[in-house]
């Protein structure tokens, strides 16, 4: 089964999610227009993180389609593009939405965003 989107596509929306460039708030609230912070401010802030998330927690406990032997700071702190940034990008939105219920996208849009980009990712590269 093919989808109708790219990888690319579904990772430019995880992306816009997390940058800090279009930030309109400052985490507080719900009001859903934080743009959330991005996989460099949680990877270097470790204190940060919401309360009841680990950065030893595996991705997969979160991001049910994610492969597990991979930590949410492991995700953090992958390099490169495919499937590689869906990982990165996909715990850094996570984690926005975990931190704030003011955050642009709502916990379900940002798994099934990843959970889309994963297959089809497993569909187009081995």
């Amino acid at each position: 089964m093919k989808y109708a989107f790219s990888l690319a596509a579904l990772i430019a929306v995880l992306a816009l999610a997390v940058s800090p460039a279009v930030a309109t708030g400052d985490g507080g609230g719900g009001g859903g227009d934080w743009y959330g912070y991005s996989p460099g401010y949680w990877k270097n802030h470790l204190d940060a993180w919401p309360s009841g998330v680990s950065p030893d927690d595996q991705l997969c406990q979160y991001l049910r389609c994610a492969p597990c032997g991979t930590t949410v700071l492991e995700a953090l702190r992958l390099r490169g593009g495919g499937q590689r940034a869906l990982m990165r990008i996909g715990a850094a939105a996570f984690l926005n939405t975990a931190y704030s219920g003011d955050y642009v996208l709502t916990f379900g849009q940002v798994h099934t965003y990843f959970c889309n980009g994963w297959k089809y990712a497993l569909e187009t590269w081995d």
